[in-house]
């Protein structure tokens, strides 16, 4: 708990309507850490997860969630990836343009250092990116109007 909680003596000298508004916070506040550890609990350990801070009475604690599958994917700055696990053997990734609606360009795959690689969309530069689109859309309109 946190160190600058208030006493019962001075909550005491709360008038009752604060007093019932403080109790039914820290009911509300249990049972959401109860919901939590409960979450936590029932969570099958995979061979996905991540791990996020979050704040737990009064501090923060790295909390890993797991993933219930065997794929997760990713879309950022023009990049979509695909991360599976097959077979127990091996882990499989597959890479394309991403973006939505407008996935466009070529990919890098570049190593960076020893077991690593950085994917990357040269086309996803804002102005070159912002340009791309433009003509894609225009000749999206172009087969609309044919």
């Amino acid at each position: 708990m946190s160190d600058n909680q208030p006493t019962a003596e001075q909550i005491c000298k709360l008038p009752k309507w604060a007093q019932s508004h403080i109790r039914h916070l820290k009911q509300d506040r249990d049972r959401a850490l109860a919901l939590l550890d409960e979450y936590h609990d029932d969570q099958t350990k995979t061979s996905i997860w991540y791990e996020d801070m979050v704040w737990l009475d009064g501090g923060n604690q790295l909390v890993r969630k797991y993933v219930q599958n065997d794929k997760v994917e990713f879309d950022h700055a023009g990049v979509h990836l695909d991360v599976r696990l097959r077979h127990n053997d091996r882990i499989e990734l597959s890479w394309r343009p991403g973006g939505g609606g407008h996935a466009l360009g070529e990919l890098s795959f570049v190593p960076s250092s020893y077991q690593a690689a950085r994917i990357s969309n040269p086309a996803y530069t804002t102005d070159e990116y912002n340009r791309l689109v433009a003509l894609k859309e225009a000749s999206e309109k172009r087969k609309e109007s044919a």
